[in-house]
This record gives C-alpha cells, structure tokens and sequence, in this order.
C-alpha cells in the first residue's frame, strides 16, 4: 500500500512520498522481481537460502535477461560479477561480467548498496532496493532491484543471485529493506 499526503496535482517527481508497506514481498513491483523471489522461497526447503546448485535456469526463463549472478569473496569482502543479463547490460551501458562491483560507476553515494550487499550476506536475508543515481556520464539510472543469498551446505553465504529492472520515471521510490 502506497500512502502520499502530497496534493494530487503534484507529479510523482515533484512529490515526497511516505510510503508504508505492509510485507517485503509487497514492495517487489516488477514481475520477474515477484519471479525470482518466489522461485528462492520455494527452493529454500526449510534453510535459510538455497545453494547455487539449487537454482534451474529453466525455471526462471522469463527472469534471465534481469538477472545478475555474483560471486562473495570472504576476505576482503568482494562481490564479483559472475553473469549479468542482457537487459542489465543493455540499461547499464556495458557488460560488468567478470569485474567487482567495486570498480562499478554507481554515481556519488552508491556506497549504500554494498551496505546492503553487506547485511543479505551477513544475515542471509533477501533485500529490496529501489533508488536513482547519475552515472558519471550524466546517465540517471532509475532502478528497482533484488538481491537473494546462495549457500554452501554450511550456510556460508557463497553467492548472491539478483534481477533489477529499470524504474520508470513516474513511480515512487521506495528505498531499500531486508526481509528479516
């Protein structure tokens, strides 16, 4: 449920919006969002993630093109691009395959998803993010994205699986949450 006290003359982009959700699952807006988060529920099985091998491509065919597969090193704490869809790579501008997110352009301030990459790996929770950024090239990259924990049989947070997709320009932000 979004709720905004602002007058309804007012733009989505002129407005602030106080939002109130009721779930996590209820942020998720886009379909293969829903797609994804649904698939990594149902393959948990009663652990707190599924593992990497748990994961059928077959069974998230319409998701592929939104996804992104990253691979967590312990020490230092890196998350290398594994796999990255053609719709991310098309939006983004390049593909990352094979770099750090570190060496990623997320604009001024994009410190704040590797907080969040941070708590989905120390917590093994699920997180939400949706936000807005300028590329150093002046490119705004409007988003909505979800990021899933992958363990090993010790419940070592391995990887992480996650599908984002453009935000359009009229819909609300919603910022970022755990599912814990």
């Amino acid at each position: 449920m979004i709720k905004s006290d602002a007058p309804q003359a007012l733009s989505w982009q002129a407005t602030v919006l106080q939002v109130a959700i009721d779930s996590f699952e209820q942020r998720l807006r886009a379909d293969v969002l829903k797609a994804l988060y649904s698939n990594w529920r149902r393959l948990r099985r009663g652990r707190p993630a599924p593992a990497r091998s748990d994961i059928d491509p077959n069974e998230i065919g319409s998701v592929l093109p939104h996804i992104g597969l990253f691979d967590v090193e312990a020490a230092p704490r890196r998350y290398r691009v594994r796999m990255m869809g053609n719709q991310i790579v098309n939006w983004y501008g390049c593909d990352l395959t094979g770099r750090y997110l570190d060496e990623v352009d997320f604009g001024i301030g994009g410190t704040g998803t590797f907080e969040i990459l941070d708590q989905v790996v120390d917590k093994i929770a699920p997180a939400y993010m949706s936000g807005e950024y300028t590329k150093h090239d002046g490119r705004k990259i409007r988003y909505e994205r979800l990021f899933l924990p992958l363990c090993d049989t010790a419940d070592n947070v391995t990887a992480l699986i996650g599908a984002a997709v453009r935000l359009p320009a009229g819909a609300p932000i919603l910022g970022d949450c755990l599912d814990i």
